[in-house]
């Protein structure tokens, strides 16, 4: 499930910074954040308390239909799918702290956009550096 290219509407770049910002100061995963997170990359988020078992619901820009909102701050598969389609990135442990990259090739070379987090997990490390690179492309896209 990574439908994360750039989305037909336009991203909202102050919440993309503000999200940054919220991934940044998380002590703790969160659906609160969740939420935030996929807002801020222009998805629709809703939540549906009297819905039981999975009461938070989310819509790409490119579906008619409403799916369970992912975990990319507590679950390390679901924060993968938040890259950027044709980045390479990699997360795990280095120096036995939590540590995220991403870059926007395989090969890093004078120029090349290349992103590293760490954080207190490596859900948080991968959503933080997956944030910074839309943050990178919705920049040199918007006027």
């Amino acid at each position: 499930m990574n439908a994360l290219a750039a989305p037909r509407c336009p991203l909202d770049l102050a919440l993309l910074d503000a999200t940054v910002l919220q991934v940044t100061d998380a002590v703790r995963p969160g659906r609160q954040l969740d939420a935030a997170v996929y807002r801020a990359l222009g998805w629709r988020v809703l939540q549906a308390r009297e819905a039981p078992g999975c009461p938070w619901r989310c819509r790409s820009p490119f579906a008619s239909a409403w799916q369970p909102l992912p975990a990319p701050t507590a679950d390390r598969h679901d924060a993968s799918d938040l890259f950027p389609p044709g980045w390479s990135w990699s997360i795990g442990m280095r120096g036995g702290h939590p540590t995220a990259w991403c870059s926007e090739r395989a090969a890093i070379i004078p120029g090349t956009v290349w992103f590293e987090a760490n954080h207190l997990t490596v859900a948080l490390a991968a959503t933080k550096a997956a944030l910074h690179a839309h943050r990178a492309i919705r920049r040199r896209v918007l006027p």
